[in-house]
């Protein structure tokens, strides 16, 4: 039996780290997105606004009429673009993620470190995977980049809670 809690005491230690890179990872790529939603909804007003200047309009040079078309084309196209991306909806979704993979993380070390030594320690433990694997069936997969981004602020020991590293004297 002891064994046993070893090893689920174990895999608590290792569902924490792996929350910590996911919801790293997440919060990365949600930075990211929410960049592009302003590019998408900043560039059609600037570029509306461009293409709509009248001395501009008056110019006698070509070049400055089909740049005035282009922008007026592309403020009319972006936003159609950024519809059709739903990037509000994964923003949303990855937000939604990345905030439940910090929680479980904080579940994961609560139940190594305290409920470890309660009988219900088991039956706490399936309950948080219960969770886990929830959000993981979401199948939300960041691209490969946010993820070495997160490998590399962890590394550089960003999480590290400083309570951790104080040595008892």
């Amino acid at each position: 039996m002891n064994d046993k809690f070893s090893e689920i005491i174990k895999e608590c230690e290792r569902e924490e780290e792996n929350c910590l890179y996911s919801s790293t990872t997440l919060y990365f790529w949600l930075k990211s997105l929410r960049k592009i939603r302003t590019f998408f909804i900043v560039t059609p007003l600037l570029l509306g606004g461009y293409s709509g200047v009248k001395i501009l309009a008056s110019s006698q040079l070509d070049w400055i009429k089909y740049l005035m078309g282009i922008a007026s084309l592309l403020a009319g196209i972006l936003p159609s673009i950024f519809s059709a991306l739903k990037l509000d909806l994964k923003i949303e979704q990855v937000d939604k993620a990345a905030a439940i993979y910090k929680i479980l993380q904080g579940k994961f070390r609560r139940l190594r470190n305290i409920k470890s030594k309660d009988m219900s320690f088991e039956n706490d433990f399936n309950s948080v995977i219960v969770e886990l694997e929830n959000i993981k069936s979401e199948s939300i997969t960041p691209p490969e980049r946010f993820f070495i981004k997160a490998q590399n602020k962890i590394a550089k020991g960003d999480y590290c809670s400083n309570i951790d590293n104080i040595k008892n004297v």
